[in-house]
């Protein structure tokens, strides 16, 4: 990433719009941002990050905090820059969340932060966007990482290098570490590679384990241990299966046998049940035969009712004609009488409705005068609504204008009194950056008092553990002298055993095996104990323990006494640098930096509600301009409403004389005409309903007349044919051979029902025959049969059954058995094959993966085992630096050893001092050294990545103070490996306040502070 153009507006100290264009420096590719202390210098690296991850350079300050205390609050904060990356050219704007006024009405509200980036690649003139990559706060960020390769943390560590953070990289831990080269190296394929192992492993691993489980339920679930005792059971099941076969088949035998003996039983009783019922049958038929007979002597009298049928059919339809006209006529006859009676009554009303009809014509009058006073009293009624509209506008317009008025004076007190605040809080913050640079001063001394504390106490540690290191560092010399004396004495004694031994076996007149000679004068003998081999190995090996052991506490020893000098140089550093301090209480000192932070806090916040204070008044006054132009307006609208409000008053009073007082309400009008109203309707009514009576009386009764003296002749004609009627039906029943009518009445019966009497006695007939048939050849068929013991044959059935239910349930249960058995065994061996499988896989996958993943003795993962290579590479460049800047001493190392077994190892950094010849911890350099080594670390680094093609490019760099820790030689040095990376394209940015390095740098980024907010510009001679 390089940068280009950097625009900030209303953020940090730049109030107004600030154009930085890189582009001035030409050929300078290294060049100071200078400026005096709070000038601005670092909210230039604010402002590049800010833009591009929306934070920015340094922990202490937020985002939303960068809004700036000099601008007003009409202009929004905002931050635009361009970069290039290779031939790609790049756009991003941002603003955070900030307060403003709203756009309509009074108060403020607050804005969502907003980001856009575009890519500009080709475009030349700096109005033209380009295409939008990414249009909201989060997807813009997102983009960033992307296209850097790098996420905030990552890019404030190797690309800017913030005001005290400076070396965070340096003394980072193993696992951020291993995190940065992650993202710089694009090593992550490779973790990803260590964790597809770690669950390749870990899913074997279950499914063996599962699978396991499963085997060992399935064996419990048959009730066995081992496949081979389940073997064993399913042999024996196996042996008993023809055996339960025999059984099965003579319990069938005899099953067959039971059930055909049972049905030839049944089959004979079945025969003597079948004479036993159709001799029932047959005697209950003849019972009922004088039954039948009866009903047949019945049908044949119905039988002569049929010819009779038709004409007593006719002779009761003309009886009931005669009664229909009967009816008729006696009907028409009271109608005609209740109808002359009506017409009598309706004349009589009509007579007397008619002396109603004058009222009329002074109802239709009346009404008349009463419509002209309901128009009158519409006007009077509009005319009082408007006076009363009238007095309430008046009303509402007084109490507004007395309102604004109490505004006014509210106003005008609020902005003298934010005035008086205003000039307060102006006066306190005239010594801010005093106090900051107290305060700071103050804190290093805190935290210096509290670091000689505790290096105090690690010296009084340090120096006991030296002591005790060289107490048994001595001990342990004397048990290796002792123990080698030891050895020297067993190997003496059995040296001397030797001879003894030797002396046992010499016999008189034979050599000596030693010396040769035949005579034995003097034979060596002892009284002592001879070692073996074995007592002298077991010394040897204590020997060796204790020789370890030395090394070890020699080894303690060199350690203790360089923790004693390490941390009595850190002392004596610190209280050389504490001065007067270095007596003094920390309590004293943490008391003395709360009220000073206390103190700054307070100014602070002073300072930043100066701005706020002051947009305050500036609103403030706009309001009581606003107030008295609505107050003018107010006065204008209460005389229009006066004028309103007379005429409406006179208006009313002139109506009040031209209408009745009972009807000036207009619902007193409407009541009385809708009463007048409905007294004419009514009248009306009444006299056109007694005229349609009298006509519909009169009508009707004359029209009953008519029908009256019609149905008169249809009566007597009815008469006479029932009497002809009566006499043909009475002849026709006596030629029947009936004597009555009665008697013909009681033979007749419908025809249906004569058909079910003849079916019912044919029926019975049949019936009655086939019995007797049945009976006889029931009679035939048991002729010399005895009925056997049915009870008895049954039982042998059943308990034969039941035998061979109980036989198949043994075999199915013992099949079943059989097949169950034999299912878990092909299951359980293809499990055991699977296991073995699975086994087999795991032994390798499983030794691989946790050798990946830092199951080793570093602790080293596949991804940092790269890193590690990488890292390497790293610090060959790093130390060719840091090695030139400070004049050979320093050389930066990776640590081989593992100091804790619950880290991984591998990434930790160490430092060669060449002075002392040892290796120390990197967190032990003073602060000019660590910034030497920082910088060189982030150098080198940056060389590394450069090398290897992954899409990282690293082409600028800002390294923000830390130079005022540096003697003047270490800093020339310093500048130099710094102008040294012109030569590889690189840019290269330092932020300081030091005059030295302002003379010795031709191209400058000059901030000039001011009191409405820092302009910046750039000096290049």
């Amino acid at each position: 990433m390089r940068p280009v153009r950097l625009s900030l507006k209303a953020f940090g100290p730049y109030a107004e719009k600030q154009v930085i264009d890189f582009r001035e420096l030409c050929e300078n590719a290294f060049f100071l941002i200078h400026g005096p202390t709070g000038s601005g210098k670092t909210s230039i690296l604010d402002g590049i990050t800010f833009a591009l991850y929306g934070d920015t350079s340094t922990a202490e300050r937020q985002a939303r905090q960068m809004r700036s205390d000099y601008a007003p609050f009409n202009i929004l904060t905002e931050v635009e820059f361009d970069f290039s990356l290779g031939d790609e050219l790049y756009r991003i704007r941002r603003s955070p969340e900030q307060v403003i006024p709203k756009a309509r009405g009074e108060g403020m509200t607050k804005t969502r932060p907003q980001a856009t980036l575009w890519c500009r690649t080709g475009l030349m003139d700096n109005k033209s966007e380009g295409r939008v990559i990414a249009g909201t706060y989060s997807d813009a960020t997102a983009e960033v990482e992307k296209i850097l390769g790098f996420k905030a943390g990552q890019f404030k560590q190797v690309v800017v290098l913030p005001q005290g953070q400076f070396r965070d990289f340096l003394l980072a831990g193993s696992g951020k570490r291993e995190e940065i080269l992650e993202v710089l190296f694009k090593t992550g394929e490779y973790r990803n590679i260590q964790e597809s192992l770690k669950e390749k492993a870990k899913d074997i691993r279950n499914k063996l384990e599962s699978l396991s489980a499963i085997k060992e339920t399935r064996l419990a679930d048959s009730g066995v241990k081992s496949i081979d005792m389940l073997e064993e059971l399913l042999q024996e099941a196996q042996n008993r299966l023809p055996e339960i076969a025999a059984g099965l088949r003579k319990a069938r035998e005899e099953v067959d046998s039971a059930r055909k003996k049972v049905q030839e039983g049944e089959a004979v009783l079945e025969k003597i049940r079948e004479k036993e019922e159709a001799e029932r049958l047959c005697l209950s038929l003849e019972a009922r035969v004088d039954v039948y007979n009866e009903k047949e002597r019945s049908l044949e009298k119905a039988r002569k009712t049929l010819p009779l049928k038709e004409v007593e059919n006719e002779y009761i339809k003309r009886v009931k004609e005669k009664e229909d006209a009967s009816l008729r006529y006696e009907e028409l006859t009271a109608a005609l009488t209740k109808a002359e009676q009506e017409d009598i009554l309706a004349q009589q009303e009509a007579r007397e409705t008619e002396k109603k009809r004058p009222r009329l014509a002074e109802l239709v009058k009346e009404m008349t005068r009463l419509e002209e006073y309901r128009e009158k009293a519409v006007f009077l009624a509009a005319a009082r609504d408007e006076f009363k509209e009238a007095e309430k506008e008046f009303e509402k317009t007084d109490i507004r204008h007395k309102e604004i008025k109490e505004l006014l004076k509210e106003c005008d007190q609020e902005r003298e009194k934010k005035e008086t605040i205003f000039r307060e809080k102006r006066d306190m913050t005239a010594g801010l950056s005093g106090l900051r640079e107290s305060l700071k001063q103050l804190s290093d001394i805190y935290h210096d008092r509290l670091d000689l504390d505790n290096y105090t106490a690690e010296y009084g540690k340090a120096e006991k553990d030296r002591g005790k290191a060289m107490e048994e560092c001595e001990q342990t010399k004397l048990r290796v002298i002792n123990c080698k004396k030891e050895i020297s004495e067993l190997e003496r004694v059995q040296q001397k055993g030797r001879a003894v031994l030797i002396a046992g076996s010499l016999v008189d007149g034979e050599p000596c095996p030693v010396c040769g000679s035949r005579e034995h004068p003097a034979p060596a003998h002892t009284d002592e104990a001879l070692p073996t081999e074995k007592d002298i190995a077991v010394m040897k090996m204590k020997l060796d323990e204790y020789e370890q052991a030395k090394q070890k506490h020699e080894h303690t020893l060199t350690v203790a006494m360089q923790r004693v000098t390490e941390s009595k140089t850190k002392v004596d550093v610190l209280k050389k640098r504490l001065k007067d301090a270095a007596a003094e209480d920390p309590d004293i000192i943490r008391q003395n930096l709360e009220k000073k932070e206390n103190e700054l806090k307070n100014t602070e916040e002073a300072a930043r509600s100066v701005s706020s204070l002051e947009n305050e008044i500036i609103l403030l006054k706009e309001r009581e301009k606003k107030l008295k132009a609505d107050l003018d307006n107010q006065e204008q609208a209460i005389i229009k409403v006066l004028e309103k409000k007379v005429g409406a008053e006179s208006r009313v009073q002139e109506l009040h004389t031209m209408i009745p007082p009972h009807f000036q309400s207009g619902s007193a009008v409407t009541a009385s005409f809708h009463t007048l109203d409905k007294e004419k309707d009514t009248l009306e009514k009444q006299l056109e309903e007694t005229k349609n009576l009298t006509d519909r009386t009169s009508r009707e009764a004359v029209n009953l007349k008519g029908k009256l003296e019609e149905a008169e002749k249809k009566f007597m004609l009815a008469k006479a044919e029932a009497e002809a009627g009566k006499n043909k039906f009475e002849q026709s029943i006596i030629n029947a051979g009936f004597s009555s009518i009665e008697e013909y009445k009681r033979a007749s019966i419908p025809e249906q029902e004569m058909d079910i009497l003849e079916n019912h006695v044919r029926e019975f007939s049949a019936n009655l025959a086939a019995a007797k048939e049945r009976f006889s050849r029931a009679v035939n068929q048991v002729k010399e049969m005895k009925a056997p013991d049915s009870d008895r044959l049954k039982e042998t059935y059943n308990n034969a059954s039941s035998l061979l239910e109980s036989k198949i349930r043994e075999e199915e249960m013992l099949v079943s058995e059989i097949n169950q058995r034999a299912k878990s065994i092909s299951d359980i061996k293809k499990m055991e094959r699977e296991l073995h499988d699975l086994e087999s896989r795991h032994r390798v996958l499983g030794f691989i993966s946790d050798i990946a993943n830092g199951k080793n003795p570093m602790g080293m993962t596949f991804q940092r085992f790269i890193q590690v290579a990488l890292l390497d590479d790293v610090l060959i460049a790093a130390s060719r630096r840091l090695s030139i800047m400070s004049r050979g001493r320093f050389l930066l190392r990776r640590a081989t050893e593992r100091e804790d077994r619950r880290l991984a190892g591998g990434l930790n950094l160490e430092v060669d001092d060449g002075y002392t010849g040892k290796t120390r911890s990197v967190s032990t350099l003073s602060g000019g050294e660590s910034f030497l080594a920082a910088l060189s670390l982030a150098l080198g680094l940056a060389d590394i990545v450069q090398s290897y093609s992954g899409g990282v490019r690293l082409e600028t760099l800002f390294v923000d103070e830390g130079f005022g820790s540096l003697d003047p030689e270490s800093l020339d040095l310093a500048l130099r490996a710094l102008m040294d990376l012109q030569k590889g394209g690189r840019l290269v940015a330092i932020i300081s306040h030091i005059p030295e390095l302002k003379e010795r740098i031709d191209a400058r980024l000059e901030i000039i502070p001011g009191r409405s907010g820092s302009t910046a510009r750039f000096s290049v001679t």
